[in-house]
């Protein structure tokens, strides 16, 4: 049978069957076969980013299958995700951006050969998920725009090869953190780390929402005042720290 013949015949008697994933279809039908298939677990954000990631395909028959066009997606960003399960299915999948999420579980990258690069910012995370060096042939992993107060640790087996630190919260003028990052160095990893705000900014957000609500103007006052003080003082010392670094 012509490989259409099922589509027509649908039309023609106006009535709608699930999409089989040997069957071509549309992109549009690609993506609502993922929804009624559950392919995703974490339905919303992973859809809308591989709407993203395909938009730059018009809508026609290309004789493609559902699953060909996950295969054609080489980068994936992905906001306010909770679990990555179904992003197995992007075989092809060599650069993917997580931002302002609570992934826990890493384990459906580990079947993704092509992965190389994962960024991970924006996400508050003090620490790295363990799970992250499973990913079989990662070599950047950018971790920017967190909130590391200390250089993570790097095993020694990984295979990471660019560690991106920018604009965390490392104090350079600590021993501790130069010397990790000087052993990553000589590990052969390359890591950009120069750029990082005060720790004192840390959580800044928060600590003001959370302020004394005092009537007393006074007190509102000195509170701001011994606020800013803080923020002062430790950006002298992170400009200081930056200096002697360089």
């Amino acid at each position: 049978m012509h490989k259409y013949s099922a589509f027509l015949l649908t039309i023609a008697l106006g009535l709608s069957f699930p999409i089989d994933t040997s069957s071509a279809a549309t992109k549009d039908e690609a993506i609502q076969h993922y929804i009624d298939n559950n392919y995703f677990e974490d339905t919303t954000p992973l859809i809308e980013a591989i709407k993203e990631a395909l938009s730059g395909y018009a809508n026609d028959d290309f004789g493609w299958t559902p699953d060909d066009y996950l295969n054609s997606i080489y980068y994936l960003a992905l906001e306010g995700v909770s679990s990555l399960k179904g992003i197995n299915r992007l075989v092809n999948l060599g650069y993917l951006e997580i931002e302002r999420s609570t992934v826990t579980d890493f384990s459906p990258l580990n079947s993704l050969l092509n992965l190389h690069t994962l960024e991970y910012d924006e996400n508050g995370l003090t620490s790295l998920n363990s799970g992250i060096f499973d990913i079989p042939n990662l070599r950047s992993l950018m971790i920017d725009e967190n909130n590391f107060t200390t250089v993570p640790n790097i095993p020694s087996d990984s295979t990471i090869e660019y560690l991106d630190l920018d604009y965390n919260f490392l104090d350079l003028s600590d021993t501790t953190n130069i010397e990790a990052i000087n052993n990553l160095t000589e590990r052969g990893i390359t890591v950009d780390y120069e750029s990082q705000f005060p720790k004192a900014l840390l959580n800044i957000s928060e600590r003001i929402a959370t302020s004394p609500n005092s009537s007393s103007a006074k007190e509102n006052f000195l509170h701001a005042l011994e606020m800013m003080l803080s923020i002062s003082k430790a950006w002298r010392k992170f400009s200081f720290a930056e200096e002697k670094s360089v």
